[in-house]
């Protein structure tokens, strides 16, 4: 079996506590292929803290050492999925030869909402990829181009694109899920948490009459609820100073300026007993998340998902730490992601 990689930078969050200096997006949107086996560099991973258990484990979940198909020599770059911003575009890793469909990853990455790129998921894509799973890196607009809803409104419309090119790309549109870390952490919880909601769907892209649902998200020390983020930060003696400027211009006004809005940002106000699955992990000594955040997400939503809540602070891990990419903290998200996506039977969409 293949080496398990070192994602520590993979979700490529700038560090929270500085400014934010946006990348510019491609401004080609071109459809070329690349060689996604250049995109991979394997290196061996340190001994990380062991993860504290807050829930039901699902490591057991399912056997995630079985054999892989092995990863397809190209993948689809910059693929627009919407016409009103360059930013709007995303990556398709294929795992090799499909002979009908996979289950496909979106991968969001994070920066504060005002940094940040698909290209820093080429690991994980990959990784993905060797695991049965077709991945979808996804750009959506930063705060410096569009404050919230436009964020939300872009990965829902990534969604619809998937479902509506499914064909087209071996995706199986019954078994979509969402990946990310911090912004990207936020966005794929409200994807699990919003399906078909008009206020965050939108209007972006080409496909407004498909589903934008999900089946299951995997949540990374994310802004899950922003009217109690300043006092997350307070309880654990942390400042959230120097985020505030970030936090108001994805929001458009500072968090207590606009609670309506606050509110709205926050996937904690849109819980319900029909959400995904979510597998939610925060670092225990993060400065810049607090995990709290996490924690009372979690207690609010035990109570809908019941069994398909899963909620695991990692002790030590600070944010983006390598403690989230060791090969047993990977065996759990990929047995979460097989138990929820790859293996769950529902009524195939149309």
């Amino acid at each position: 079996m293949k080496s398990i990689c070192c994602f520590a930078s993979l979700f490529a969050a700038l560090p929270l506590l500085l400014a934010c200096t946006a990348k510019p997006h491609l401004l080609s949107i071109n459809n070329h292929q690349i060689p996604s086996a250049n995109l991979l560099a394997a290196t061996n991973l340190k001994t990380a803290p062991t993860p504290h258990v807050s829930d039901n484990s699902i490591a057991d979940a399912s056997d995630a050492t079985t054999t892989k198909p092995d990863i397809s020599a190209v993948s689809y770059r910059d693929i627009p999925y919407a016409n009103q911003s360059a930013a709007q575009t995303l990556d398709i890793y294929l795992p090799k030869k499909p002979v009908d469909s996979y289950p496909a990853i979106l991968l969001l990455h994070g920066g504060m909402f005002c940094s940040g790129d698909k290209d820093s998921l080429a690991d994980k894509a990959t990784w993905l990829a060797e695991n049965g799973y077709i991945a979808v890196p996804v750009n959506y607009r930063l705060s410096d181009e569009a404050s919230f809803p436009a964020a939300v409104h872009d990965v829902k419309a990534a969604v619809r694109f998937l479902r509506a090119n499914a064909e087209k790309y071996h995706i199986d549109n019954k078994r979509i899920g969402a990946w990310g870390i911090a912004a990207g952490g936020n966005l794929s919880a409200m994807l699990a948490t919003t399906a078909n909601d008009a206020y965050t769907a939108g209007n972006q892209g080409y496909f407004i009459g498909y589903d934008d649902d999900i089946t299951a998200a995997v949540v990374w020390s994310a802004p899950l609820d922003f009217l109690n983020l300043n006092a997350d930060f307070k309880a654990l003696n942390l400042s959230m100073d120097n985020n505030n400027s970030a936090f108001a211009r994805y929001l458009g006004a500072r968090i207590h300026h606009r609670p309506d809005i606050s509110k709205k940002a926050s996937p904690i106000t849109y819980l319900s007993d029909n959400d995904a699955a979510m597998f939610i992990q925060a670092g225990s000594k993060d400065p810049g998340m607090p995990y709290l955040q996490s924690q009372h997400f979690y207690h609010a939503a035990k109570p809908l998902l019941k069994e398909r809540i899963h909620y695991q602070l990692i002790a030590g891990a600070e944010h983006a730490d390598k403690a989230f990419n060791t090969p047993d903290n990977l065996k759990q998200v990929l047995s979460f992601l097989d138990k929820y996506i790859k293996n769950i039977t529902v009524v195939k969409k149309k």
